[in-house]
This record gives C-alpha cells, sequence and structure tokens, in this order.
C-alpha cells in the first residue's frame, strides 16, 4: 500500500489554449511537468489522473508525446500511473465500443482505472470511475462496494457548478457510506462538505487558467498514510482589471510593476504574465499600448456602459467572476467589432445594436426586407424614370 499519493485533474493537454491567440502556447506542458516534478519531490509510490487528461479525443502528436514522455519518466523513477477518462478524453458516442478512445493507453505504462478499487491505507478503499453521462452515472455509482469509502471520479456535480451551468450528476445519488469524493471537471481547486458534513469533496482544479473567470493559482492534492493535503504548482501569472473609466490606468500600471519582483518570476515558457482587461471604449488607445508590450499578453475586451447593466466589480476578484467567459461570444465579437471598427462609430453602433437586441435574428430579417422594399422602390423609380425619358 502506497504511503503517498498525488492526485491531480484536468490536465487539458493541448499545444494552446485559445484559438484566437495561438502566440499564447506551453501552459498546460507545463502544468503536466509541474505534476511531474510533485510527485519527485515528495517521493509518492503512485500518481492518479482525475480525467480530462487531454483536451479533445483526438489530440496532437505533440499532446500524445508529451503524456507518453511524463508517464515513461514516472515509470523510470517506479512510480504507479492510474487514470480515469473525463469527457474530453473519450467518443462523444454513447456506445460501449467506440468510447475506447484510448490515448492515455498509447503505452503500457498508465493503468486505466475505472471499475478498480485501490488499496490507500488499510483501512480505506478508493473506487474508481470513468466520466458517466447523467442516464448512466446514478447505475454506475450503485457498483461502488460497500467497503470502498473513497471515490476517484470526473463528472459536471451540480452542486459544484453556477446555477445556469450544465450538469450531469448531484451528490444526492452518492452512496451514503461515502466518506471522501475526489472529483475532476471543476476547474477550482476547492474543498466542500455534504451529506451532513458526512463527506468531503475535493476538486484538485485545473493545472493552469483556461478561462479568465477561473483562479490563478492551482494546486494538487498529496494524500499521505489517507490524509489529503494541497500542494501549490507554479503556473503563469493571471491578472484580470475591470476599467470602467479613464484615470485606473495607473492601476494596471502598479500591479505590472509589482508582478516584475522575484517571487512573480516565471520560467519559461510560461514567463509572460497574461492580462484580461475589460475596458471602456476611451481607454482603446491605452489597452493597444499594453497589448504592443512584448512581455505581457492581453486579452481585452470592450465594456459599454450604455447598454450593459451589470453592476461595476469593486476590485479584481469580483470583475473576475462577474466579467462575462471569455467564450462568450457577444463579448469576444463587441472587442474584435471595436479594435477592426476603431472610430467609425455609426457601423459599431450598428453592430452592437445586433449583439444587444433579444432577436437578432428577426432584427436582421427585418433590416433585409425594409431594404429590399427600398431598393425595389428605388428599382421601380428607375424604371419609371427611363420610361419617361424613352417616351
Amino acid at each position: 500500500m502506497p504511503e503517498r499519493i498525488l492526485i491531480a485533474s484536468d490536465l487539458h493537454l493541448s499545444e494552446q489554449i485559445y484559438s484566437t491567440r495561438p502566440e499564447i502556447v506551453g501552459d498546460p506542458y507545463f502544468g503536466l511537468d509541474q505534476v511531474y516534478k510533485v510527485a519527485i519531490d515528495n517521493q509518492v509510490e503512485w500518481v492518479a489522473l482525475l480525467g480530462d487528461v487531454f483536451d479533445t479525443c483526438s489530440p496532437t502528436a505533440q499532446d500524445v508525446v508529451q503524456y507518453q514522455m511524463f508517464s515513461n519518466k514516472l515509470a523510470d523513477q517506479g512510480i504507479k500511473l492510474y487514470y480515469i477518462e473525463g469527457q474530453h478524453d473519450r467518443s462523444s458516442h454513447r456506445n460501449i465500443e467506440t468510447r475506447k478512445v484510448g490515448w492515455c493507453d498509447v503505452n503500457d505504462r498508465a493503468i486505466h482505472a475505472h471499475g478498480k478499487v485501490l488499496q490507500i491505507t488499510d483501512s480505506i478503499k478508493a473506487y474508481c470511475m470513468d466520466w458517466q453521462h447523467s442516464d448512466e452515472i446514478g447505475w454506475e455509482l450503485q457498483k461502488i462496494p460497500q467497503d470502498c469509502t473513497w471515490l476517484f471520479c470526473h463528472q459536471a456535480w451540480k452542486e459544484l457548478l453556477a446555477a445556469e451551468a450544465r450538469s450531469d450528476a448531484s451528490f444526492d445519488l452518492l452512496p451514503k457510506h461515502l466518506t471522501k469524493v475526489f472529483t475532476g471537471d471543476k476547474h477550482y481547486h476547492k474543498q466542500i462538505l455534504i451529506n451532513n458534513d458526512k463527506t468531503v469533496v475535493y476538486s484538485p482544479g485545473c493545472t493552469h487558467i483556461r478561462k479568465k473567470n477561473e483562479p490563478d493559482q492551482h494546486a494538487v492534492y498529496l494524500i499521505t498514510n489517507g490524509k489529503p493535503k494541497s500542494i501549490p504548482i507554479q503556473s503563469r501569472i493571471i491578472r484580470t482589471f475591470f476599467l470602467d473609466r479613464p484615470g485606473l490606468e495607473e492601476t494596471v500600471e502598479a500591479e505590472l510593476a509589482n508582478i516584475k519582483k522575484p517571487e512573480f518570476v516565471r520560467p519559461e515558457p510560461i514567463h509572460k504574465p497574461l492580462l484580461f482587461i475589460k475596458h471602456v471604449k476611451e481607454l482603446y488607445s491605452f489597452v493597444r499600448s499594453l497589448r504592443d508590450n512584448p512581455d505581457i499578453f492581453v486579452i481585452s475586451e470592450l465594456y459599454n456602459p450604455v447598454s450593459d447593466n451589470r453592476s461595476i466589480a469593486t476590485s479584481v476578484e469580483e470583475a473576475s467572476i462577474n466579467t462575462v467567459s471569455i467564450n462568450n461570444i457577444d463579448s469576444v465579437i463587441r472587442s474584435a467589432l471595436f479594435e477592426r471598427i476603431g472610430t467609425n462609430e455609426e457601423i459599431f453602433n450598428l453592430a452592437c445594436m445586433f449583439l444587444e437586441h433579444k432577436e437578432p435574428r428577426k432584427l436582421l430579417d427585418q433590416i433585409i426586407q425594409d431594404t429590399e422594399k427600398v431598393v425595389t422602390a428605388n428599382a421601380t423609380e428607375i424604371d419609371s424614370n427611363e420610361e419617361l425619358r424613352d417616351t
């Protein structure tokens, strides 16, 4: 039985994170290296990966090579590697045969732990479960033996997600004999009490930032003789700013000066800090100057105080929670429009009108119909004029 176990999750191995910013690379691979470093530094006997090892069921060759190197290095150190599949690792098909993608099995160094019982201590056993569809999860949970008090899994638990987020399971389905649940999917490193405080749910979280509303601090869980402990891992410096009026430029400049301190210095390829900035139109030139800075990465989003009815966040933490996700198409289009249109306010306002309209498709259809009427009327007038000239 192992004395020390390392649990990590949501590696999302991919060559780049943001499709619109291909120059920001290396974060997932660096996170993988950090998991290996913690494993070696703490002399663990085995490592468990709680799903979403790859970001897609069709990873690139480089993604697979990185994973192979990781598993080979662990094996060379005598460390076992167990994994379970997340929804990103497998095919979307429900057929039991087609879901066996097998990218985590590219060599014989890793062990697929689904359905297995792992002995943690003399008195603690953990059941391992791949991600399950919502109509399968209840049945799968019933397979957990009564003498297993721990669960290693990867699920979108309703209680861990925002109210509007899509989930596939609820903690109400968990067997009452479980005392600890280690789960992937949630990208926050946290733990909560459920089942009248009788069960602790541990979320290792992602090994790197993937969205601007996620925490910029990451960690894994080290289990020593059955006792979990958070171990921080290095990741890219992330800062979020909400600039709702001119005059706040100094806050950004002050923080840029602060993160130059030695304790914030990161090695390549994550040496450049990443700034998420939401700003009013008046600060476009300032934000553009930041984007031209070769020592930082900037992802910006335009804030329109006239049309945005949300309350103004008063801190960076609140801004990271209340601002729109980087994957929100409205905010991305709005920012892209401003950068491309610039000072052409008439076109910009027309584009924003579509974004803000409750039914943009109907608005577009109406504009097309009105335009067709004008064109038809003009064409009729032209024909009439030509007839008069011919007469």
